[in-house]
């Protein structure tokens, strides 16, 4: 049987261990500030298990920069990520962005401005291809391309166990009842609509989600048209805020207003939001106005 557990030293930062029988997958290494403590954590729970791999579900800051200290604990596992993030991640505009955000961070969080991953944390990893399975239990975790939050992004099915990980292209829920999804489509619209009608059709008994816990039969039964539909109202909320002549600026505190949940600060600072949002609105509107802002 399948089992899920958060190791993320901090809530802001994603890390989930994933263990059936004497195997186990890591799906992110979380951020830079908690880095050595998330290893640890991750020590622990693991056990004496075989840790086949680390999976890097995209290459956000909070999913990644802890990967020097993860890589310094387990140098023999294999660390793999999509091609387009092992590329972002070699880019200096795209590290030097994602210093800041962890300074960012580690400051808000700690009060501290670092530990900073080292730029060449990412040296170790392995292109993976869709469809790609790694051997896990009596059965195989298989990698799923779902881009849309970004072109980089990734999902992991557990098709022997019914579970299927899902990346924050499926939408986002911190996993507290009364919070509502939020829409996470940051590179592609369509592709994200794509990517949810695709794990749609995997008919999953369970989901486990970014950022959150694995939901019960009922909840998982419900979550991806749910998020589907949030992504088609967020998408027809940018076109009419378009459509009534308002100024990026606008649309960006509008969108504010109607996605920012201060209590999910801990998950993720208003820095982080602000890029994705801005990210949103434009995606939108060049792809269903053909519009650049």
């Amino acid at each position: 049987m399948l089992t899920f557990q958060p190791v993320s030293a901090h809530p802001a930062g994603n890390c989930h261990l994933l263990c059936a029988g004497e195997d186990a997958v890591l799906i992110d290494a979380s951020l830079s500030f908690c880095g050595e403590q998330t290893a640890l954590q991750v020590a622990r729970a693991l056990g004496n298990r075989r840790l086949r791999a680390i999976l890097l579900s995209h290459s956000h800051y909070d999913h990644t920069t802890g990967l020097w200290w993860l890589h310094r604990a387990f140098p023999d596992v294999p660390v793999l990520a999509h091609p387009a993030a092992i590329h972002n991640l070699s880019r200096p505009g795209a590290l030097s962005a994602m210093h800041a955000l962890c300074r960012n961070a580690a400051l808000r969080y700690t009060g501290q401005t670092g530990p900073d991953f080292p730029s060449d944390s990412f040296a170790c990893c392995i292109p993976c291809t869709d469809g790609q399975t790694i051997p896990f239990g009596q059965g195989e975790a298989r990698i799923l391309f779902t881009p849309g939050h970004t072109r980089d992004s990734l999902s992991v099915d557990f098709p022997d166990e019914g579970v299927l990980w899902l990346c924050e292209t499926l939408g986002f829920w911190d996993g507290r009842e009364g919070s509502a999804i939020q829409p996470c489509f940051l590179s592609g619209y369509q592709a994200a609509l794509d990517s949810l009608d695709r794990m749609t059709a995997l008919l999953p008994r369970r989901l486990i989600l970014t950022h959150s816990r694995m939901l019960d039969e009922a909840g998982s039964a419900v979550f991806l048209p749910r998020s589907r539909q949030v992504a088609e109202q967020c998408a027809e909320r940018i076109l009419d805020w378009y459509d009534r002549g308002m100024t990026l600026m606008e649309m960006l505190r509008c969108y504010e207003a109607a996605y920012r949940d201060e209590d999910c600060a801990d998950l993720q600072p208003i820095e982080a939001f602000r890029i994705n949002a801005e990210a949103t609105i434009r995606v939108t509107l060049r792809e269903l106005r053909q519009t650049e802002l």
